[in-house]
């Protein structure tokens, strides 16, 4: 390996069901993770292609690798496929559809309540502190994320809003961006998770392009699943979030 320019290191887990899918550990095994340390020590690049099911933790050595590709469990084509992303033929596009833990007791939904918030005042590691969040995802190109506009402050349980965002390929090459809206109650009987995805597009953007990207959202966008176990939509402010970009408005009976 001290001889190569690039290290491709292939780890993970083979295909499962049922009980041979049982495990008592999300790390990836000793071995797997000794080997990796050792292909950073010989300070050469790492890409690390991670073949899994489910997200096996690599926090022990994440930090050493230069580049991360998640498969999954591509089947017989996933060789032919990831050597297309290595090389530049295909540009990535996927997001997470997962949070991708960090830490064994760090297995927290995407849309977290405020409580599991992290708490670092006296060193602990606990909370909302993921490896990568849900909807995570990289790309051979930038893009760009600006002139958020939101059709009205206050709306009406009748009503609907309407949320548009433009977004530009800012890099060199073509390709596809999945634009994420979330939105987050501010204030709730019960409470709120902290974001919750609410509405998605992906496009493909050529150099220098730009698209805008319009949401509609009615107040049934807005339910969540009360204390008697019924659907049910509350008066009061939320937030919203695409990319860096914020704004709130106002739901009135």
């Amino acid at each position: 390996a001290r001889k190569a320019d690039y290290i491709l290191l292939c780890l993970g887990e083979p295909p499962y069901a049922e009980t041979p899918g049982y495990i008592e550990d999300l790390y990836l095994s000793d071995v797997q993770a000794k080997l990796a340390q050792a292909m950073v020590e010989t300070g050469k690049p790492v890409i690390l292609v991670l073949t899994e099911g489910r997200p096996r933790l690599i926090s022990k050595f994440e930090s050493g690798m230069k580049g991360i590709v998640l498969s999954f469990l591509p089947g017989n084509e996933g060789g032919d496929a990831f050597a297309d992303v290595l090389f530049g033929d295909f540009n990535p596009e996927g997001r997470l559809p997962l949070t991708y833990p960090k830490f064994p007791n760090n297995l927290i939904n995407y849309d977290h309540r405020f409580g599991e918030k992290a708490d670092h005042n006296y060193g602990y590691n606990l909370g909302y502190n993921p490896q990568y969040p849900f909807g995570f995802g990289l790309s051979y190109t930038n893009f760009t994320y600006s002139n958020l506009k939101i059709s009205s402050d206050t709306i009406g349980m009748d009503d609907q809003l309407k949320i548009s965002v433009d977004v530009k390929n800012s890099g060199k090459i073509e390709g596809k961006e999945v634009v994420q809206l979330y939105i987050r109650d501010l204030y709730a009987t019960l409470t709120p998770p902290c974001r919750r995805l609410r509405g998605f597009d992906k496009i493909s953007l050529m150099p220098e392009e730009v698209k805008t990207v319009t949401f509609l959202i009615k107040p049934d966008d807005l339910k969540y699943v009360g204390e008697n176990n019924q659907w049910i939509t509350e008066e009061g402010e939320f937030d919203i979030f695409i990319d860096r970009l914020s704004g709130k408005f106002y739901l009135k009976n």
